[in-house]
């Protein structure tokens, strides 16, 4: 989720706009700079727990440092990689007591962590910016302003205008990033939820909805617009439930989306299905099954008649369960 440079919106406890530079190139910084004594920063009152206090807008951060977790890990736990120092990840955290947190960076990165603390405001502004379509949405947003274009009212364009901005150079990659982005978290399904004032962007990751982030309203129709044209949908049609389909290839993997639309008072919501082809070529044995229940659920698929449920919520892994079956059968 990417952030253009000047123009955030979040400040910090002092009412300073966070700006965070979109050109970032170290491969971290120095901390003792950023690490800065009494109430704004540095080391706690005596009683509190001594972790640094710092301010991640004086950073300048590198996005393979940053992007060293996935982006669930990062939105879950509101933490963000912020440099390296003597084998060790430095890492921004909103709780720096969350030892379930510390923990599982430390799996993921293979290094030890030392945590420091930084305003949750701080940590979702370089969220959005590293991990998703900010950057991107940003783009649309000054095209927009630079045509003096405004689509904030619902049927403030017509279907041919609303066509033609998005077949426009900033729409198309803002919408390939938002793919791109929840193919490279490995979700199963993207949200659209149009709110009263913006657009709120959720991932369904390990089948919990998390929220990637918030899209401005003005902006949303000519998004909304392109991906209706993707699926071979109706774009004039705005009353009706719509249901589509898109195919496409990203990062060299190909990607079934299955598009569906549905009127709200707010305007339209859109509900993305993603079916990754490459997680239905997985056999039985790397679903994680138990030994046990591997030799179990492998009986039960070879006999001759009977029923097999595969249960569970979204995103469990029920299509890839059932594909690893045939595919066994297929080869038995």
């Amino acid at each position: 989720m990417k952030e253009g440079k000047g123009s955030l919106g979040s400040q910090d406890a002092r009412g300073e706009k966070l700006k965070i530079d979109p050109h970032w190139t170290g491969a971290g910084t120095d901390l003792s700079q950023a690490v800065q004594p009494g109430e704004g920063g540095g080391w706690p009152p005596a009683g509190e727990p001594a972790v640094p206090r710092v301010k991640l807008y004086k950073y300048q951060l590198a996005p393979e440092i940053v992007k060293s977790i996935p982006f669930s890990v990062a939105q879950r736990y509101q933490v963000v990689p912020i440099g390296q120092r003597e084998g060790k990840i430095i890492l921004a955290m909103a709780d720096p007591l969350d030892i379930v947190a510390i923990d599982e960076v430390s799996y993921l990165t293979g290094a030890e962590v030392e945590p420091v603390q930084a305003s949750r405001e701080e940590i979702a502004e370089i969220i959005s910016w590293h991990y998703g379509v900010r950057e991107k949405v940003e783009k649309v947003s000054t095209m927009l302003a630079g045509e003096g274009r405004t689509v904030a009212e619902e049927g403030a364009l017509s279907p041919g205008e609303l066509k033609e901005m998005a077949e426009e150079a900033p729409v198309i990659q803002a919408v390939n990033s938002l793919f791109q982005q929840a193919i490279r978290e490995r979700a199963s399904d993207i949200h659209l939820e149009v709110q009263e004032n913006n657009v709120r962007v959720r991932y369904r990751i390990d089948g919990v909805l998390l929220e990637a982030l918030t899209l401005p309203k003005d902006i949303y129709a000519p998004l909304l617009t392109r991906i209706k044209i993707m699926a071979g949908m109706d774009i004039a049609e705005k009353r009706l439930p719509q249901d589509g389909r898109i195919q496409i290839k990203l990062e060299e993997r190909a990607v079934d989306m299955r598009v569906s639309t549905l009127p709200t008072i707010a305007g339209e919501k859109v509900v993305i299905r993603l079916l990754d082809k490459k997680s239905l070529s997985w056999g039985l044995d790397e679903l994680g099954f138990s030994r046990s229940n591997l030799e179990l659920f492998r009986k039960m698929i070879h006999r001759s008649h009977g029923l097999i449920l595969v249960t569970g919520p979204t995103g469990a892994g029920k299509t890839t369960t059932l594909y690893a079956a045939l595919q066994e059968l297929d080869t038995a």
